[in-house]
């Protein structure tokens, strides 16, 4: 909510955050796995940093990222408040009064992460004047490669219309037989963390009572 909070909104990306963080010599045992080399013998490697699917992950990189905005972020106050308390895992969104803050949000967060070797990347906005301020390479484009706005991108799992600048949702109806499962399948299909429509959804859900 606070991310649709202000006017212009503002959403990053850190690329391949889990691979920053290096895991602790005494830890790597944990992180043993199996490869078979070109001669077809099994090899016994461990992971240097942390990986996606581990259970440890997103708690061992957020807090690295934390710990980076603590150490340097005090010469930017306004992107070390926003590492800290608008950043889930690796997806940062924010939202500010005008362009010209959005620009500098996004420069001194990158200014601050590029101090643990963190790339910011993927920056998205409702506004075009905060796409054209960054290198092609760090913006999310649309498939022409120029910084008209987006039609649909996701934010956190909602689907964000940048020309509207408002949510969507999107139902597929599945051909299936009608029962309880299926219903329980449609009905769950539809994701809305903050109950949007779930005045619309009830109807379906009164059928599983």
């Amino acid at each position: 909510m606070r991310f649709r909070q202000k006017p212009v909104a503002v959403s990053c990306d850190i690329e391949k955050m889990y691979h920053r963080f290096r895991v602790t010599p005494a830890h790597r045992d944990y992180m043993r796995f199996l490869w078979l080399d070109q001669e077809n013998n099994v090899q016994t490697y461990r992971m240097c940093v942390h990986i996606f699917g581990a259970r440890s992950s997103p708690s061992c990189a957020k807090y690295g990222l934390r710990r980076l905005a603590q150490d340097h972020g005090d010469q930017y106050p306004e992107a070390q408040k926003f590492i800290m308390q608008d950043f889930y895992v690796d997806d940062g969104l924010h939202s500010v009064d005008t362009p010209e803050e959005a620009t500098k949000l996004h420069i001194y967060t990158r200014a601050i992460c590029s101090k643990g070797n963190l790339r910011v990347h993927k920056l998205l906005s409702n506004n075009s004047d905060v796409l054209k301020s960054f290198p092609k390479t760090d913006v999310n484009l649309n498939r022409s490669g120029d910084f008209e706005l987006l039609s649909t991108e996701r934010a956190l799992g909602m689907l964000w219309s940048l020309q509207t600048d408002s949510f969507k949702y999107q139902y597929v109806p599945k051909d299936n037989p009608c029962t309880l499962r299926s219903i329980l399948a449609n009905v769950a299909s539809v994701y809305d963390p903050m109950g949007l429509v779930s005045p619309l959804l009830l109807s379906g859900r009164n059928l599983i009572l």
